[in-house]
């Protein structure tokens, strides 16, 4: 059978082709050209559809041994023995689901069992694919062998094809591919099959992406299906080339959803990271191995990354961290870490088990030296801060009536231990103390001990009971000469009060809510401050003068006093104090009133005396003995 001539042509499909088939003698012998245009087949073909059973197609898994999935019948060769062709094809062109494919030459010629064919050339989006198969059937095993290369290919513009619209990302794409095995059976041939593919991406634009990454060299080399591949990947991001490198098990072991061996490391000038060990991903994920991580300047790997410090934050220098890591089966646990750093010293140990329903965890932390400030930001003026946040036209806030999710005190029971050794924090010095932190049946306990700072010592103990619909909290709190205005200073900004601080609160509430929590708080607590002062203002010289009552712009003025102190209750909310005193050389403050915490309002009274006069301290007043008293009220807002 001949054909002289074939043509077929329609709107966007104009074809030409020859050919013959004779089939008289013991080997066929076949003939085949063809010639086209620009096909246009979107004209031709159906939207895709996402039937039910592509979809299936797409979620189907096999368990266990990958290769199962792949028939190990034997090929039948015959087609390629008995068959001789010699085919040829030139196309000027494809569109098809919104892709564009330029010239497309192909040839192939089948003789003796053995089939070259040739991808001459395929135009793709400003760039070339070409390549060539040999398939050997002249034996007992089908013999396969691959290369193709990939030229300058446009990424931004197959990626937009792609999307359907506008690509966030766009390079120059270079590759190559090649694979070389033999088998008398699909899973035999690809079991026996090494392949090995390069890429190279140039000019590199992800839009959107931290950081700007111009180059990527990958390579990646199969030696065998049972044979460890590896990966090797060198980038330039930021302008600083990256070195990445990982080698694992053997494909099947990988796939199999079992554990597997597997090395990683990235080496850069801004950081050097290893891992070297094993990987699970069922029933949990999990690390068996050992874990490393060198910065030589935590700073410079900030700035690299586009996140600098501020320019009057000195760079906290080098950072290391080094991990022994456990996992086994849903077991996991992290036998030791140690972080070392210029300004950074601790270690710790976890573990976490999700063998039942609720996950049990246990970690301790030794911090045994950090000093913080090298690593946060410096603090902001909080005074200022505030008057921004309380701007005219803001409305009044409340408390909020979401309801209070407990779910995550059911997920896990365990406990997490930390022990401080000597902590910086602005202007505060911890010098020692533990945090522990209990979780069991819904509950969960909150305890600090002994925990020095600021010469003195604080002792807190908390409850939240979420086994009920509502929460329920129960706290203690115990300070124990702590110096009052380094707390103040770091923690609210404001330097204006100083003395050694005694204070001891205790009470409990229970709610669903946060507005419920707040309305049903009981307890009751003490404070004094002792030999103390309140700085930026000298209350009795103001008083006298009685030009002002407000806190000055010096530093130098304040009123020095022996105490100052007070206790207080709670009852449904309502912060109730009918003792408030300070005793100073020269003034007398007494105060009460409540503050009722539900509406958030305040309504207290302060009253003032002038006691006689000092040498030196204003002279006489007309206002010496008398009371002055200071009334305020109004919502917190």
């Amino acid at each position: 059978m001949t054909i002289e001539q074939a043509t077929i042509k329609g709107a966007a499909l104009s074809v030409k082709a020859t050919g013959g088939l004779d089939g008289s003698g013991k080997v066929k012998r076949a003939t085949f050209n063809l010639e086209a245009g620009l096909l246009d087949l979107d004209r031709y073909l159906p939207p895709p559809a996402d039937t039910a059973m592509a979809r299936r197609a797409r979620t189907k898994r096999h368990a266990g041994d990958p290769m199962a999935a792949i028939p190990d019948e034997p090929f039948d060769l015959s087609g390629l023995k008995g068959t001789e062709a010699d085919i040829k094809i030139s196309i000027g062109g494809v569109k098809a689901r919104g892709f564009r494919l330029g010239r497309i030459g192909f040839a192939a010629t089948l003789k003796g069992g053995v089939l070259n064919a040739a991808l001459q050339e395929l135009r793709l989006y400003g760039g070339n694919v070409s390549g060539k198969v040999k398939a050997d059937g002249s034996g007992s095993a089908l013999g396969i062998d691959a290369e193709f290369d990939v030229a300058k290919v446009d990424v931004g513009a197959l990626a937009r094809a792609a999307q359907g619209g506008e690509a966030k990302v766009a390079g120059i794409a270079t590759a190559s591919l090649s694979a070389k095995g033999q088998g008398r059976n699909p899973r035999a041939l690809v079991q026996g099959l090494v392949a090995s593919a390069k890429l190279s991406l140039g000019g590199i634009d992800v839009r959107a992406a931290p950081g700007t990454l111009t180059k990527l060299d990958l390579a990646v080399d199969l030696p065998g299906v049972d044979a460890s591949p590896s990966v090797a990947a060198n980038l330039v991001y930021n302008k600083e080339p990256v070195a990445i490198s990982a080698k694992l098990d053997p494909l099947p072991k990988v796939l199999s959803g079992k554990k597997f061996k597997a090395e990683l490391a990235v080496d850069s000038k801004r950081l050097k990271l290893n891992y070297t060990g094993t990987v699970q991903a069922q029933p949990v994920p999990g690390l068996a191995g050992k874990f490393g991580l060198d910065v030589p300047s935590v700073g410079g790997l900030l700035a690299w990354v586009g996140s600098p410090l501020p320019k009057d934050q000195p760079d906290p220098g080098p950072l290391k961290v080094s991990a022994t890591l456990a996992a086994d089966g849903p077991k996991a646990s992290l036998e030791q870490a140690t972080i070392d750093g210029k300004a950074l010293k601790a270690t710790m140990t976890a573990s976490v088990d999700g063998s039942a329903a609720v996950k049990r965890f246990d970690a301790n932390v030794e911090i045994i030296e950090a000093d913080l400030n090298a690593y946060l930001p410096e603090q902001k003026d909080k005074k200022k801060t505030a008057k921004k946040k309380s701007a005219k036209g803001s409305k009044p806030a409340g408390w909020s009536e979401d309801p209070i999710d407990l779910s995550g005190l059911h997920t896990a029971e365990g406990q997490a231990k930390v022990k401080i050794g000597r902590v910086r924090y602005g202007d505060l010095d911890i010098e020692g103390g533990t945090a522990t932190l209990t979780l069991a049946k819904g509950v969960l306990k909150a305890a600090v001990a002994k925990l020095q700072l600021a010469k003195g010592t604080i002792d807190f103990n908390a409850t939240i009971d979420g086994s009920a619909a509502s929460a329920a909290i129960d706290y203690q709190l115990n300070v124990a000469g702590v110096q009052a205005r380094p707390i103040l200073k770091t923690f609210a900004g404001t330097d204006r009060l100083s003395g050694a601080t005694a204070l001891q609160a205790s009470g409990r509430t229970k709610g669903a809510n946060v507005k419920q929590l707040v309305s049903a708080l009981n307890g009751k607590g003490g404070f004094s401050f002792k030999d103390g002062a309140i700085h930026g203002i000298n209350i009795a010289k103001t008083l006298r003068n009685a030009g002002s009552f407000g806190f000055g712009d010096s530093s130098a003025e304040k009123t020095d006093f022996a105490e100052l102190s007070g206790s207080f209750t709670i009852a449904d909310g309502v912060v109730d104090n009918r003792d408030f005193k300070m005793q100073a050389p020269l003034v007398r403050l007494a105060g009460a009133g409540k503050v009722p915490m539900p509406p958030r309002t305040v309504d207290y009274t302060v009253e003032a005396k002038i006691v006689a006069s000092l040498k030196g301290q204003g002279g006489g007043s007309g206002f010496v003995g008398l009371p002055i008293p200071v009334k305020i009220t109004g919502l917190w807002d």
